[in-house]
This record gives structure tokens, C-alpha cells and sequence, in this order.
């Protein structure tokens, strides 16, 4: 909901990113496009694949291709970082990169960062990700102690 609030019409579709997972998707139901999960996994593959050389700003403006969504050309895509310590993004995708879209995405994500932060979902989105990643720390921990001390051949210790 924070995202629909503040959108505007040049928004075709949204979505949040943490590592690179999706969160959260916000796509228009009227359009007569609709968003494939291939091309939205694309976005997220691609975004992330960038993560190293964007992390470097606080948000960046990215062509994207979406072969299914926009088989005749490329949209573009404005990722801001909410919070680097856990990956997580907002990436809003327009049809044009024209000056007021990018100063409105701008907008938008500094007022959905602030909204995140005010309401403490960024605190309880934090929480999630180090409680999911400490457990599955935990997992391939007890994974790699069992199979070693039963000296099974799926151990990765050898």
C-alpha cells in the first residue's frame, strides 16, 4: 500500500527486492499487459546482478528488457536502496526516462523509505531477514556436522 500511495501514472509496475528475493509486486490489474512471472524474475536476476556496481549510489536508473511484458523495445527501471545492510531495493519500472519521471521515482522512494521507517516495516523486515538467514546458517551447519560425523558420502567436509 505504501507503494500505490505514492505512485503516479507513469509507474507501470513496482517491486521490492531483499537479496534477491521478491517481497512484494505492484502491478496495475487494468493495463492490457500483464506482468509474466519469467519477466518479472528477469528484472530480479538482472537487478541483483548489478547490486556490486550500484550499491555504490543511492539509486540508480537501469534499461530493462522484458521480453514478454515489452516485446518491441525496453522499459526503464529506477533502484533505490532502502537499506543496504540487507539488500533491500525498490525498484519502480517506467515506460520513459524523461526528467520529471525520474525527479517523481526519486519522490517516491525517499517517501516509501521514510513510510518503511516511520512505521517500523523496515525494522520488522530486518528482523525477518537475519532470523531466516541465522536459521538457514543453522540448517546447513547441522547438515555439514551430521553427515561429516556419520561419515556420509553427502558430507561436504571430506
Amino acid at each position: 500500500r505504501k507503494i500505490a500511495k505514492h505512485a503516479n501514472a507513469d509507474l507501470v509496475f513496482a517491486f521490492v527486492l531483499c537479496a534477491d528475493a521478491i517481497v512484494h509486486v505492484l502491478a496495475p490489474s487494468y493495463t492490457e499487459r500483464c506482468l509474466k512471472a519469467t519477466d518479472l524474475l528477469l528484472a530480479a536476476a538482472y537487478i541483483s546482478a548489478q547490486r556490486a556496481a550500484l550499491s555504490a549510489a543511492e539509486s540508480s536508473w537501469l534499461p530493462l528488457c522484458l521480453p514478454r511484458f515489452e516485446p518491441s523495445g525496453y522499459l526503464h527501471a529506477a533502484v533505490s536502496f532502502l537499506e543496504p545492510s540487507i539488500e533491500l531495493s525498490l525498484v519502480l519500472v517506467a515506460a520513459d526516462n524523461s526528467a520529471n519521471t525520474v525527479a517523481a521515482f526519486r519522490n517516491v522512494a525517499l517517501a516509501v523509505n521514510d513510510a518503511f521507517r516511520r512505521d517500523g516495516s523496515l525494522d520488522a523486515i530486518r528482523s525477518a531477514v537475519t532470523e531466516n538467514c541465522h536459521t538457514a546458517q543453522a540448517t546447513q551447519r547441522l547438515k555439514i556436522e551430521n553427515g561429516a560425523s556419520k561419515g556420509s558420502e553427502n558430507s561436504l567436509i571430506s
